[in-house]
């Protein structure tokens, strides 16, 4: 179930992907309808198993808010320790401030193909929505020191710069050609984890596999 409703939303968002198997809109909403059935089915046959469903998802799910509101949760427990003694505070304010100071120095990258405010706006709004960090840096791969798409890059940043005054954007000019290997060169070169870099959705006549970059996330259209 959970994959066909996560083709779904590939095929709508990330159509242009290129991939070796594509499943028809007849063939991922039949998987669904009979993931849906096979579901209701179990349940009528053991209602008992509904208990075990509810349980393990309830315990996923925390996993998954503990992993995604770390920051607020941490937030949370800092207000809790300032209200209480002050050996609370002496014991445990620093260490749980130093984990949100660590989790927020986390540096994000955003490959940029082109000077296009549009997707580079949608990029910064990305991590500032979505990220716990809020430093990205926009990487630009470049064949020639005179592109003048460095220049028209440098100063769409600076303007998305004031529109977004809580995220520190930084811009990283490298020579060369968008290849994996580039990519987990630059990745160990500014210490971000290739699962911390984005960029915008390929084009079909992209030439690599999204796999041979290691865990390289596409964020916008």
């Amino acid at each position: 179930g959970l994959y066909a409703f996560g083709t779904i939303l590939l095929k709508y968002k990330r159509g242009r992907i290129m991939r070796a198997v594509k499943a028809s809109w007849p063939t991922v909403f039949t998987a669904l309808a009979a993931s849906i059935v096979a579901l209701i089915g179990n349940v009528v046959i053991a209602p008992g198993r509904l208990i075990y469903f509810i349980v393990y998802f309830g315990i996923a799910a925390l996993i998954m808010i503990i992993v995604f509101e770390r920051i607020r949760l941490l937030k949370w427990f800092l207000y809790f320790v300032s209200q209480g003694p002050q050996s609370w505070q002496d014991r445990f304010a620093g260490v749980t401030q130093m984990a949100m100071d660590k989790i927020r120095s986390q540096k994000v990258a955003f490959f940029a193909k082109n000077e296009n405010l549009e997707t580079l706006t949608k990029a910064v709004a990305y991590v500032q929505t979505n990220e716990l960090t809020k430093w990205l840096k926009v990487v630009y791969i470049y064949e020639d020191l005179n592109d003048p798409t460095i220049k028209a890059l440098a100063e769409n940043l600076r303007v998305i710069d004031r529109c977004f005054p809580k995220v520190v954007i930084d811009l990283v000019l490298v020579e060369g050609n968008f290849t994996p290997e580039a990519v987990a060169q630059i990745s160990a070169r500014l210490g971000i984890p290739r699962n911390f870099m984005f960029i915008a959705c390929p084009g079909e006549r992209f030439p690599y596999d999204l796999g041979d970059f290691g865990g390289l996330r596409v964020i916008t259209h």
